[in-house]
């Protein structure tokens, strides 16, 4: 596709990625460790794939050490499914990430947080990058960046384990606001993004306050219901709560681990548990938001 150095361009990647995540708004996540299972994931996927749609599945590089083989797996699965199948990868922290994604011939890349190295290396790449965001302030400053799609992160529940998963590979050391033992000086943070941006800058340790992140994400899901950007949900999505996403206008996908979680968990064959489940997301985010939108 090439660089997205001109705003035309960048426009472009930002529909194409807005498509993808519309087309297959239940996409499964599975981390980057589990490569022996990325084909029978697809498998199924297509499987039951309606005629003409593309399914979307986001790969979590959460493994340091899995990495390289994870990529040479997206790379032969490109090289064998080509477009019938839109793979992204999860969980970037750094431009070396957005690199080997484009070598691998990913289809975009998503951040727990929004990172401007790696929005800078996205667009050199011409790759669709999809940022995370958790508060109102942080959705407006992607937008001034000319982002229309971001992904909502944490979706539920924001606390100290939520806010850090993306993030393991930075190997940030973290204190409590509430902990007596945090050494003085510390930056303060509240939210994926701002962790990133700590680190990027070269500090190992921070202090979390989940305290401001419960505040913060008030005001952000607030700011949901006017229904100014598109948006992707994950962390915390489950069977139960899908309605409440699709319900919510902006929000056109959401990641969904429990896929593949329940899939591993399910006595029937990976492959074919993957679809049941797949298939019956699918069909209850489709009802449930004609249900929303039915006056």
């Amino acid at each position: 596709m090439g660089s997205f150095n001109d705003a035309a361009r960048f426009e472009e990647g930002q529909e194409v990625l807005r498509r993808m995540l519309a087309d297959w708004p239940v996409i499964p996540l599975i981390g980057i460790d589990k490569s022996k299972l990325f084909e029978p994931l697809v498998r199924a996927c297509l499987a039951v794939a309606p005629t003409g749609t593309q399914p979307a599945i986001e790969i979590l590089l959460r493994s340091e050490e899995a990495i390289p083989d994870g990529l040479h797996e997206i790379h032969a699965l490109k090289e064998k499914y080509g477009n019938q199948i839109h793979i992204l990868i999860g969980s970037v922290i750094k431009p070396e990430d957005v690199d080997a994604a484009a070598h691998a011939k990913a289809d975009g890349v998503i951040s727990g947080g929004y990172c401007g190295h790696v929005a800078d290396a996205a667009r050199q790449q011409g790759l669709p990058y999809l940022p995370g965001c958790m508060t109102l302030k942080e959705v407006q400053a992607a937008s001034d960046l000319g982002y229309t799609t971001v992904k909502l992160f944490p979706a539920r529940n924001p606390n100290a384990k939520a806010i850090m998963a993306p993030l393991a590979r930075t190997g940030v050391k973290t204190y409590m606001f509430d902990d007596a033992h945090k050494p003085e000086g510390l930056t303060l943070c509240a939210t994926p993004s701002e962790v990133l941006k700590a680190w990027s800058n070269g500090q190992t340790h921070i202090i979390l306050d989940p305290a401001k992140s419960d505040r913060e994400w008030q005001a952000m899901m607030d700011h949901l219901k006017q229904g100014n950007m598109t948006v992707c949900c994950t962390g915390g999505v489950n069977p139960d709560n899908l309605h409440d996403f699709a319900c919510k206008q902006p929000v056109i996908a959401v990641g969904a681990s429990y896929i593949v979680e329940h899939a591993l968990q399910s006595e029937q064959d990976f492959e074919q548990a993957v679809s049941t489940i797949q298939s019956i997301a699918l069909e209850s985010w489709k009802s449930e938001k004609a249900a929303c939108e039915d006056p």
